[in-house]
């Protein structure tokens, strides 16, 4: 269980700091579930963002 927590907090932070960094561009980092074990990271624009969940 604490290496789990270890493990999310880690991911947490970095999403954070890159978060950071492409919001001076107007993007942020999604991470999009899929089947493997890590799931994949992607920039997108908040535009985007909004466009895809239809607001």
């Amino acid at each position: 269980m604490k290496q789990a927590n270890a493990k999310a907090s880690e991911v947490l932070h970095f999403a954070q700091e890159q978060n950071a960094i492409l919001e001076k561009s107007g993007k942020y980092l999604i991470e999009i579930a899929d089947n493997s074990r890590h799931g994949r990271w992607m920039e997108m624009s908040a535009h985007d963002i909004r466009k895809m969940f239809g607001r």
